[in-house]
């Protein structure tokens, strides 16, 4: 869980750097998850890298695919760095965007009830964290995956987007990533 809190409307997590590890049994499921406690079970959005979907879901609702593209599966991810950007439209449902390096884009839209889970969405700044998604039988992720930047300024992505990154061990720099 991230220490500081996001504004969701104009966020983008960029990820990279995903590989399977030992004991890891089919292709992972990503899940970055939003929520005004650090207890993350509202807002939930799952990369299935198996299936190549996008979807949402959370603790009570099993996950809704909202997009799928061969962009979104494991022998695409792993290859090159992705970019998980939301914007929150005016009727309140969130429109997720998915940058696969150069490969393109993938689009998919969270309904305003679903989003609606955590008071005030998009109007409060939230938690973020990555982790695993949702489990299915006979599947074990075991999988790594490095979050290389967030960023919270609407105005500048997805074109160009401001990432904090780490460049070494020890140092952090901002650098401009442009798509």
């Amino acid at each position: 869980t991230t220490s500081g809190k996001y504004n969701v409307d104009g966020l983008s997590v960029k990820l990279g750097n995903l590989t399977k590890n030992q004991g890891c049994k089919g292709n992972p499921n990503i899940t970055v998850m939003l929520s005004s406690t650090t207890n993350l079970d509202k807002f939930r959005v799952m990369i299935d890298t198996n299936n190549g979907t996008l979807s949402y879901y959370n603790g009570t609702v099993s996950p809704v695919v909202i997009a799928t593209s061969d962009l979104l599966k494991y022998d695409t991810l792993s290859k090159e760095c992705f970019t998980l950007s939301f914007d929150v439209n005016t009727d309140g449902s969130v429109e997720c965007w998915i940058k696969a390096g150069e490969s393109g884009f993938v689009r998919g839209t969270v309904p305003k009830d679903f989003a609606e889970a955590i008071s005030n969405f998009g109007n409060n700044p939230l938690y973020l964290a990555v982790g695993p998604g949702k489990a299915y039988a006979d599947l074990s992720y075991y999988f790594s995956v490095d979050v290389l930047g967030i960023s919270d300024d609407k105005n500048t992505k997805p074109i160009a987007t401001q990432f904090n990154s780490l460049v070494s061990d020890t140092i952090a720099k901002t650098e401009d990533i442009l798509y």
